[in-house]
């Protein structure tokens, strides 16, 4: 996952989504603000815009995130990996 990402508009690191996803076969995101309130709760392979859930964007600053993987297993079970960590947001 970046640690900046920048919603503004530019076509460059307008939205937060894991990347070298080499053995993943999908991905979920969830993201909360610094006090906890959840942002955005994606479905599989759904990247955050910066905006938060009544469509306003998102102030400059800290904010944290679950990172939910599905990995290629194969024939076998499937598997999950969890990542959690912050990412600043930049405009």
């Amino acid at each position: 996952m970046p640690n900046v990402f920048t919603p503004n508009g530019d076509g460059i690191n307008d939205v937060l989504r894991p990347y070298n996803l080499s053995g993943v076969a999908q991905w979920q995101l969830s993201v909360w603000d610094r006090w906890g309130r959840p942002l955005f709760a994606g479905t599989w392979n759904e990247a955050w815009t910066g905006l938060t859930p009544e469509g306003q964007l998102a102030q400059e600053g800290v904010y944290f995130y679950l990172l939910r993987l599905e990995l290629l297993s194969g024939n076998g079970p499937l598997r999950y990996l969890e990542r959690a960590g912050h990412v600043t947001l930049l405009r």
